[in-house]
C-alpha cells in the first residue's frame, strides 16, 4: 500500500509510457511519485514490444536502455507490407523487440531506482474531477488485492 497519503504526482498503469512519466517526474525533482498498477508483480503479458531507437533513447534518460538492449533481440531491416501487397525496407538497426513481461519489470525498477514509490495489486475505484469535469486528485480509493482500502491525493 502507498506509504503517504498525497503524492505530487499519481501515474497509473505500468505500461512503458506511464513507467517512463513517474521516472522522469522523480528525476526532474516532482515528487513524491506514486506508480499504480492493478497486476500483481511481477506479472505475466502475453505480448511483445517493439522499443525503436528513438524509444531507446527516451528510456536511456530514465535508466532503462542499457537493460533492455541487454534482453531483447535487436530489431534489424525492418520490412513492412501492407494488405495490398507493398512492402516498404527499412534497412539498418531500427530497435529491439523485448517481451512485455520483462520489459515492463525493467521499467518499474527503473523508476523505484529514480525514487517513485511503486504499488502493484491496487485498483483505481474513482477519480475526483473539479467544477470543469477536469481530474483534479488523480486517486480518490485504492482497492488493493491484499489488505484493506486506502485512499491516495495527487495534486
Amino acid at each position: 500500500m502507498p506509504s503517504r497519503a498525497e503524492y505530487e504526482v499519481i501515474v497509473v498503469g505500468v505500461g512503458p509510457g506511464g513507467s517512463a512519466a513517474a521516472a522522469a517526474c522523480a528525476q526532474a525533482g516532482i515528487g513524491p511519485v506514486l506508480l499504480l498498477d492493478r497486476a500483481a508483480f511481477p506479472r505475466y503479458k502475453p505480448c511483445g514490444s517493439a522499443v525503436s531507437n528513438k524509444a531507446l533513447e527516451e528510456l536511456a534518460r530514465v535508466g532503462a536502455g542499457k537493460t533492455i538492449e541487454a534482453v531483447g533481440q535487436p530489431l534489424d531491416n525492418a520490412r513492412i507490407t501492407s494488405p495490398d501487397g507493398i512492402t516498404l525496407t527499412l534497412p539498418g538497426r531500427r530497435g529491439f523487440v523485448v517481451n512485455r513481461s520483462p520489459l515492463d519489470q525493467l521499467l518499474v525498477d527503473a523508476a523505484s531506482a529514480a525514487g517513485v514509490e511503486f504499488v502493484d495489486g491496487a485498483r483505481v475505484k474513482a477519480l475526483v474531477r473539479d467544477g470543469d469535469g477536469r481530474v483534479s486528485h488523480p486517486v480518490q480509493h485504492l482497492r488493493p488485492l491484499r489488505g484493506s482500502p486506502r485512499r491516495a491525493r495527487g495534486r
